[in-house]
């Protein structure tokens, strides 16, 4: 009969929104409290009185160091993917990003630094240089790529030099592009000249042997070139012929950077090492720092310098001889689950209970915090608070004192632990072996009352005695807990998905799929659940909350997503927010949206997506895809338009230029689609390899990239 049940399953296809046309829609920011802003630093840039830190799961992060004493974070704009490497010119920062892609952020406001671009690319982007109104950036087994930025937001491939397919770092200065090159386990530095910036040209090839110069740091006419076991000190004012003045020992570079006459080195031995080069020829040390253990990425302003790792560090270096640490921000962890508790406000990271005050006017303070170790999720009810932690068990926190939580209650599971619900004294745990039921009727005694056993549960949901619980691939199991020392098996469903969370409201059940998707079943009949529709996601229902008819969705790196559930067999996504982290976890009270996604505590109102008006837009701006992909001979690109207006769909090649326009008509709004057959504008093939097609439309674009395979 279940099988039946789900070949009849109504599939619905959520609209997946190109965030690069549009980010939000029917919900807004209210605030942004920025808890835990650090991850793992790869790379940090001084400007003005800010600090730029790039960060592997925060992004790009915004320090204001007017007050180098009480550094704080002012903004974040977040990335899906891991940031590498970063260059700045004016109001623009441009990200080296790991993961496939190059991405253009404007600062000009300090606190709300905004993505103008992102140019999706065939291997991960190593490094990037900037040099007057031109980009270079390179990309793994591709090349190294030159871009006119002369317009930040609309920039242009002008050329690719595919002969540098294998670029480790760069480094401009006025007319020269110093290259970091490693090809067949051979080290090599490459200087080229960019007077003309469209067509560099070669002017010396030096080779380092089998060291990888990881960094490249200049002043005048003196620069530094660092690789792991050595790093030699060149003088630069004929790039063509550069001469070698001296070689300082290293073990594991780090960062290398160059400041009013010294080099600042970190590496794996010292962390810090501070040389005198004011005569190059004969570098003195002048300090050494064993156990700096805040030191892998630099960044030097007049008297200060900057020091990241997983945390941020400020010292005054007016006598580099003697640094002396005058600021800090410590990384607490990425946040994975939220709680409100009126006046307060709970989150948890991997290592830290943290305790906020949700009344502060400014920026959020840490008012109290408990030290953990894998803590996995909590719950919060009075004065206590109940947290798991993974392969270790349940501790319960006094938290009556917000200032000073103390431990009071601890029982070990000894079980793989990702969630809990607190429910009538009781805390229930699902876990590798099924659930945990755990008296805490005595907070400071808890002890097992029973174990449902089954195969792997992901999540739980307790509600008119029965316990409802998310089973990973197994679907969803619904267990009588009348008795909590005697639960029992009453009915279980198979889906086609990852069950990792669930939730209940009156006849219906709800189910986050990790898979990307939710599942409304109809539970009014207890013992024979009944799946009424799949509603597709773009990414991971990680969390999910029903309040009255609205189900809100944390969707990992696609935002917060809000549904209208009034009719369960046909849900209508009602509004949506890209948040600037993964949304790991949401709490909803009073129509705000809390979210913990990653650095950062969001609130977002979502009133008007209580609501749906006439004018609510049934169709957002997106480039879809294409399909097939990759193709041969002809691929179908689906597009929709919000409104009736002027569309314009072209194809590009790496290079940026133009190679077939396959729309500019004036479109009903609505779902459109457009065939390319691999030609160019005169009608003639075109070869194999990477394209890339954009979409401009409603005063936005959007950008994607096919493959063609002859």
């Amino acid at each position: 009969m279940r099988n039946g049940l789900l070949i009849s399953l109504v599939i619905m296809v959520g609209f997946i929104a190109n965030i690069s046309a549009q980010d939000c829609w029917n919900m807004e920011l209210v605030d942004r409290y920025i808890v835990s802003p650090f991850c793992f630093i790869t790379d940090m840039i001084a400007i003005d009185d800010y600090v730029l830190v790039l960060d592997r799961e925060a992004g790009l992060v915004i320090v204001n160091c007017q007050s180098p004493g009480e550094p704080y974070v002012v903004g974040i704009c977040g990335s899906p993917d891991y940031g590498y490497n970063m260059a700045v010119s004016g109001d623009y920062v441009y990200i080296a990003d790991s993961e496939n892609a190059f991405r253009i952020i404007d600062i000009s406001n300090r606190t709300e630094p905004t993505e103008v671009y992102c140019l999706e690319t065939s291997g991960s982007v190593q490094s990037v240089a900037v040099s007057g109104n031109y980009v270079y950036f390179g990309v793994r087994d591709d090349g190294l790529y030159i871009m006119d930025i002369s317009n930040p937001s609309e920039p242009l491939v002008v050329n690719v030099l595919e002969n540098l397919s294998q670029v480790i770092s760069l480094e401009a200065q006025g007319e020269t592009l110093f290259i970091s090159y490693y090809i067949n386990n051979h080290a090599r530095l490459y200087i080229y000249d960019i007077s003309d910036p469209e067509y560099p040209y070669q002017v010396f090839n030096y080779y380092n042997g089998l060291s990888i110069i990881k960094n490249i740091g200049i002043e005048d006419d003196i620069a530094v070139f660092a690789s792991d076991h050595i790093v030699r000190i060149f003088d630069i004012s004929d790039p063509s012929d550069p001469d070698e003045l001296a070689d300082l020992p290293a073990y594991s570079v780090y960062d290398a950077v160059i400041h009013d006459d010294h080099i600042y080195l970190s590496d794996h031995i010292s962390d810090l090492t501070i040389f005198d080069i004011s005569e190059p020829e004969a570098p003195v040390t002048v300090y050494v720092d064993n156990h700096q253990t805040h030191c892998a990425r630099v960044a030097v302003t007049e008297n200060y310098a900057f020091f990241g790792n997983i945390d941020f560090t400020a010292y005054c270096v007016e006598d580099p001889s003697e640094p002396m640490q005058i600021g800090y921000i410590p990384s607490l962890g990425s946040i994975k689950d939220v709680k409100i508790d009126d006046p307060n406000a709970y989150a948890l990271t991997n290592d830290n209970f943290l305790i906020l005050d949700s009344e502060s006017q400014d920026r959020i303070s840490v008012i109290g915090s408990y030290e953990m170790t894998n803590a996995e999720a909590f719950e919060v009810s009075g004065d206590y608070a109940y947290i798991t932690c993974t392969l270790d068990g349940l501790y319960v926190l006094d938290i009556s004192n917000p200032h000073s939580p103390e431990c009071v209650g601890y029982i070990d599971i000894s079980s793989s632990t990702n969630s809990l619900m607190f429910a009538e004294n009781y805390v229930y745990i699902p876990c590798a072996v099924g659930m945990h039921i755990i008296d805490v009727s005595d907070p400071t005694v808890p002890h097992l009352t029973d174990t449902y056993y089954s195969s792997s549960s992901k999540g739980v949901y307790v509600s008119g005695g029965y316990a409802y619980l998310a089973m990973g691939l197994g679907g969803l199991r619904i267990v009588d807990i009348s008795d909590p020392n005697d639960p029992f098996l009453v009915s279980e469903l198979s889906i086609d998905g990852d069950a990792v969370n669930v939730c209940t409201s009156g006849d219906y059940a709800y189910i986050g799929d990790f898979n990307g998707a939710v599942w409304i079943i109809d539970v009014s009949d207890i013992e024979n659940p009944i799946p009424l529709c799949c509603y597709e996601l773009p990414d991971h229902a990680v969390d999910i909350e029903i309040v009255g008819t609205d189900l809100f969705i944390a969707n990992y790196n696609h935002g917060i997503r809000v549904l209208d559930v009034s009719d369960p067999a046909y849900p209508v996504e009602t509004g949506y927010y890209q948040t600037i982290g993964t949304a790991r976890s949401l709490e909803v009270v009073d129509n705000l949206v809390y979210v913990a996604d990653g650095s950062n505590l969001g609130i977002y109102d979502c009133t008007a997506a209580d609501v749906q008006t006439d004018d609510t837009p049934t169709v957002l701006m997106a480039l879809h895809g294409n399909y097939p992909n990759p193709f041969n001979p002809e691929t179908t690109i689906s597009f929709s338009v919000p409104q009736t207006g002027v569309v314009t769909l072209a194809v590009y090649n790496i290079k940026g230029q133009k190679v077939k326009t396959l729309v500019s008509d004036t479109l009903e709004m609505g779902q459109h689609t457009a065939t390319w057959k691999g030609t160019d504008n005169a009608g003639k093939s075109v070869s194999s390899g990477i394209y890339f097609y954009r979409l401009e439309a409603d005063g936005k674009t959007a950008t994607k990239k096919m493959l063609l395979l002859k």
